[in-house]
């Protein structure tokens, strides 16, 4: 065989065409599908038809959308009928709202496509208590459901293959979270506090006029003109030695350092207290040393001997749940935030660790005194050899008289 004939056969031309890119405009035609559907994240969302969301107004913003829904439930009669009527508690409601938030989009409140497995465990709820969740806030107007939750067709199947490259059979419902005029009305944003500015800024604008102020008035000391500006002796008032200005340094220097070392260090159960309750509690996290807790904790008369950090995180839940409120994602100022809130409680009661002490205690002493009582129980029990011999006089007491022969 020829070198021509042999190079020339079919072989190379089959592999010249497998390597050639396959026309696949099916594939394209579903990514123009994602693309038109707004597809994005991890899952494949089912689309919503044009002009759907046209009547339905946007949330004013994800807090204000918690208020009017807070507000909705505990002060007007829809809304504590709606919460009756469906067997939903106030918090549980609260949480099941916060968890459709967050899943939102931050700007209009749409495109809510968490499944209802999800939302439970974000809320920490069941399923059930979930889904009567929702009708209550579809039937105050704050929540609309666009499309209901189904099983993918064969076409939107092989289009969330191509979206996430995995397999998907069903997608969950698309809400979309809606703010009533009526309730955006009755729940105005609070008002914003004056920005001020912060006290490093108000020290460098102090520093900036003692600098001007000492520039522009008259020269304290005018034969220092002409001098020599590494010379001591230019910086010292006249008739004052540079040694004697030296050593008055010096002096303040050890005064000062010696005054920082007697400083006592706060004690060791506030230390702990501040540190459990930013970690129970993250948006009460300063943005700089955590001694600023230990502070307020001080302020706010808390004996930390008695009340932990967590104890201190519990009393604030309790009575944020108390008024129908929420834990803030975020606050302009943590500490001022938290000052706020414990002056607004008891700390001289009994805190929860020692309620949970005295109850350890009180089931101890039940302990105690049951197995004392079973214990008293098996010492007043007769022994096998008592009972014998009570045996023995009971028959001898029993026993006919013997006659005398």
């Amino acid at each position: 065989m020829s070198w021509d004939k042999s190079h020339n056969s079919s072989v190379p031309q089959t592999a010249t065409q497998a390597m050639q890119p396959l026309e696949t405009p099916w594939i394209d035609a579903l990514r123009r599908l994602n693309a038109d559907t707004d597809q994005r994240g991890k899952s494949w969302t089912l689309p919503v038809n044009p002009g759907q969301e046209a009547s339905i107004p946007i949330w004013t913003s994800r807090d204000g959308w918690m208020r009017q829904v807070r507000y909705a439930i505990t002060k007007t009669a829809a809304g504590r009928a709606a919460v009756t009527q469906h067997r939903i508690g106030v918090e549980s409601m609260l949480a099941i709202a916060n968890a459709h938030a967050s899943s939102a989009d931050s700007k209009t409140g749409r495109r809510v496509t968490a499944t209802v497995q999800n939302l439970a465990a974000r809320a920490g709820v069941s399923e059930s208590v979930v889904k009567r969740g929702r009708r209550v806030l579809k039937a105050l107007y704050l929540g609309v459901e666009l499309v209901r939750g189904r099983t993918l067709t064969a076409r939107e199947f092989q289009a969330a293959e191509v979206h996430h490259g995995g397999r998907q059979h069903r997608a969950a419902s698309v809400w979309a979270l809606s703010s009533p005029p009526e309730l955006v009305a009755a729940t105005s944003a609070p008002p914003r506090p004056k920005k001020r500015g912060s006290s490093h800024d108000r020290r460098h604008r102090a520093a900036k006029r003692v600098r001007h102020t000492a520039t522009t008035g008259s020269n304290p000391n005018p034969q220092a003109r002409g001098r020599d500006p590494l010379s001591l002796s230019g910086l010292s008032p006249k008739g004052i030695s540079c040694r004697e200005v030296i050593t008055k340094r010096a002096c303040a220097r050890e005064n000062r350092s010696s005054s920082s070392n007697r400083t006592n260090p706060r004690p060791l159960d506030l230390q702990r207290a501040a540190s459990a309750l930013v970690a129970a509690a993250p948006v009460l996290a300063p943005s700089g040393h955590i001694g600023v807790v230990c502070d307020v904790l001080v302020r706010s008369g808390i004996d930390t001997t008695r009340w932990t950090g967590r104890d201190i995180a519990r009393a604030l839940t309790a009575d944020t749940v108390s008024r129908g409120e929420l834990w803030p994602n975020a606050v302009r100022s943590p500490i001022g935030y938290l000052t706020w809130r414990l002056c607004r409680l008891d700390w001289s009661g009994p805190s929860p660790s020692e309620l949970r002490a005295a109850e350890a205690a009180h089931s101890a002493q039940r302990r105690a005194a049951r197995d004392a009582e079973r214990e008293r129980a098996r010492r007043a029990a007769a022994s096998p050899e008592h009972r014998r011999a009570l045996m023995e006089q009971i028959r001898d007491t029993l026993a006919p008289p013997r006659q005398a022969a």
